[in-house]
């Protein structure tokens, strides 16, 4: 059966890296697909473990300098250029390491991008591995499964389904042996809010989020021209980049620390400027020099952050409205998700794993729904390939 969803959301920001590659399922055997999901599976989760673990292990055991980005960078344009493929993984890896805004799970697609090629360059193994990323590194196995069969299969067949449904088990799996089955970030819905305030936040993520394809499809322009002439012209994101840890040094591998921030309310004016404007400018750079895809935490700390600050304009124009902070920063995070990537019903369903909550359904479709239409509307309708420069 043909996924019917698939050529229509193929407008958005890719998540993951570009990826070429041509054995179909058929080709390859199913049973030999199969052994090489488990295999990519385990392999992919138990590096996101492994990866989160360092990033909190730096976060809480060291200091970084302001300026970590910069030979972060230096490191990831030096390793792209002369390492083995298999090994390419380990310069996007230092850069989030370094405090580079791409999210944590930008490593694991890298990886997963690497060791692909080991087992043939198969379409379906990449985008197996991918479920299993997201299934170990978020702890949210339905929503590894629903963006596959909305954004990544553009069929649906048993040969596609059940790869996709055995590596959703393996990164569960994997979480449940690491995490204890919880989830990366959790949320308690107290209040929901009004279809009218769903609404408005739902026109300003929409509006955004068209603001954040556009711009990088321009940066993936600029950049490109530039990284031809010399290669060390992708240092221009390292420099902004450093700049904005030496005035918000918690913005160094404190991605994880700003949801929880985030989720529980506490920032201030200059964190929602620097998640909202600051980090969303460096991610844009990277996302469009180094063609890492856009990730999923950005996405969500980038909406999560313009949604909070909507609630605060809204709650300072009409004082007897009652909001829930949180409950604003979910529907800003999965409006800001379902607008930039086209997933409209994965952001959905990422809303209800996150929340546990029914009552997130009709604010949050509401949200979702008009978001996704304008940035359809107003950002085009091809998507924005993010294949990096050659280096």
């Amino acid at each position: 059966m043909r996924n019917f969803l698939y050529n229509f959301n193929q407008t958005g920001l890719s998540l993951t890296p570009e990826h070429q590659s041509s054995p179909s399922p058929a080709e390859q055997g199913f049973a030999r697909l199969l052994l090489h999901v488990v295999i990519t599976g385990i392999a992919v989760s138990l590096f996101s473990q492994g990866f989160l673990f360092l990033l909190r292990w730096i976060s809480d055991a060291t200091e970084l300098p302001f300026y970590a980005p910069l030979p972060a960078t230096i490191a990831w344009i030096l390793i792209s250029r002369f390492a083995p493929a298999l090994f390419r993984f380990f310069g996007i890896s230092v850069g989030v390491s370094a405090g580079i805004p791409l999210g944590f799970e930008s490593a694991v697609f890298g990886f997963n991008k690497a060791i692909n090629p080991l087992f043939g360059s198969n379409v379906l193994l990449y985008h197996c591995g991918t479920v299993a990323a997201i299934a170990a590194c978020f702890g949210t196995p339905l929503v590894a499964i629903c963006l596959a069969l909305e954004l990544l299969l553009s069929e649906w067949t048993i040969r596609t389904v059940i790869p996709v449904l055995l590596a959703a088990a393996i990164g569960t799996l994997c979480t449940w042996l690491f995490q204890g089955g919880i989830p990366l970030f959790t949320i308690t819905v107290k209040e929901p809010v009004t279809w009218s305030v769903g609404l408005a936040i739902g026109l300003l993520i929409g509006l955004w989020s068209a603001a954040t394809i556009s711009l990088t499809k321009v940066f993936k322009r600029w950049i490109g021209t530039l990284a031809n002439k010399s290669h060390w012209w992708l240092l221009i994101p390292a420099v902004i980049a450093s700049l904005i840890c030496f005035y918000s040094p918690n913005h160094i591998t404190n991605l994880n620390g700003y949801m929880d921030d985030l989720l529980q309310a506490r920032v201030t004016l200059f964190l929602l400027f620097a998640l909202g404007i600051l980090n969303w400018l460096t991610w844009c750079l990277y996302n469009a020099g180094f063609g890492t895809g856009a990730g999923i935490l950005p996405l969500l700390l980038n909406g999560g952050a313009w949604a909070l600050f909507a609630g605060l304009l809204i709650q300072l124009s009409v004082p007897s409205l009652k909001l829930d902070a949180v409950f604003m920063v979910l529907l800003g995070m999965t409006a800001m998700f379902a607008a930039g990537s086209r997933a409209l019903v994965t952001a959905l369903v990422l809303g209800l794993e996150l929340s546990r909550s029914f009552e997130f359904i009709l604010p949050g479709a509401i949200t979702c729904i008009t978001a996704y239409s304008l940035s359809y509307l107003l950002a085009g309708k091809q998507r924005s390939s993010l294949n990096a420069p050659a280096l």
